[in-house]
């Protein structure tokens, strides 16, 4: 809805809350500035809950000034943690996305690379040899649908059992699934949780890391109502998506197009707490990018 909004121009900012990407999907997926903040940067008390591990406030602009003008009044205090000058590309991670995707990226990080001397970033750093191998994307997006499953069943199951049929049936499916996740598998979770959330800002440090955003661009709707390729597309996507909602990280969507114009993303994530800055380096790098 508010990615529609702002895409059509019926709204300059679309606010919402990104828990596993809700507000960088439908930006990558429309051609959107997007930010997820740092989890707890912004207070969610008002908010109706999904899941308090990793819901946390973002919004989408349609370009990068507005995306920094909403911060600014959303988040007044400034980042309490510097960013270092070093940026972060893990080439294993495009394995995640369609070729057209990767393209895109390739094409927008090529113009990065260009730009690298610039006062902002003069380090370009490859983190192949170490995390985000299948392995680790696995675990991540493993111990996300113990510990969202179990608190969005928490949370909303009483009204979901009163309105199961008005649901979606993968919804729902969803749904049934966590209403069956156990007290001690959610509290199993939580520890895991702590403990990859810790791996990965050990990973990202006081640096930046640059990544494909989504892992295609919006999936088609099939004619014969089938919807597997959409379920194929979140499930790779979810793998992209989880470093920074395990992270507990910043993340925003910089809009970029494939060959045939239709919009995808490249996501930038910074440290826990770097959400200005992060805005302003990803505008940064944008316009440096599209200017090589």
């Amino acid at each position: 809805g508010p990615a529609s909004a702002v895409a059509c121009g019926q709204a300059d900012i679309g606010l919402g809350t990104d828990t596993a990407g809700s507000i960088r999907i439908p930006a990558s997926y429309q051609g959107l500035w997007g930010i997820r903040t740092s989890h707890n940067r912004i207070s969610t008390d008002m908010i109706l809950p999904l899941s308090q591990s990793f819901d946390t406030v973002g919004w989408m602009t349609r370009d990068a000034q507005t995306l920094a003008f909403a911060g600014n009044a959303l988040i007044p205090d400034r980042d309490r943690i510097s960013l270092s000058r070093t940026l972060l590309m893990c080439d294993k991670l495009n394995e995640c996305v369609t070729p057209d995707v990767h393209e895109a990226f390739d094409h927008f990080c090529n113009g990065v690379r260009s730009a690298v001397s610039n006062e902002r970033i003069n380090t370009l750093r490859s983190i192949d040899q170490a995390p985000f191998d299948p392995m680790m994307l696995d675990n991540f997006l493993s111990i996300f649908q113990v510990v969202r499953g179990f608190e969005a069943w928490r949370n909303n199951g009483e009204w979901i059992s009163e309105h199961h049929n008005d649901i979606a049936p993968e919804i729902a499916a969803r749904f049934d699934h966590d209403s069956h996740i156990s007290h001690s598998q959610y509290m199993r979770g939580l520890e895991h949780l702590q403990q990859a959330r810790s791996a990965i800002r050990e990973i990202v440090g006081n640096n930046t890391l640059l990544i494909p955003t989504a892992s295609s661009t919006a999936p088609m709707i099939m004619p014969n109502g089938d919807i597997s390729n959409i379920e194929d597309a979140r499930a790779r996507t979810l793998r992209l998506t989880s470093i920074a909602g395990v992270g507990g990280l910043p993340a925003i969507n910089i809009p970029l197009q494939n060959a045939n114009g239709l919009p995808c993303g490249a996501c930038l994530l910074g440290p826990a707490g770097s959400d200005r800055q992060l805005m302003e380096l990803a505008k940064e790098l944008y316009h440096k990018s599209i200017s090589q």
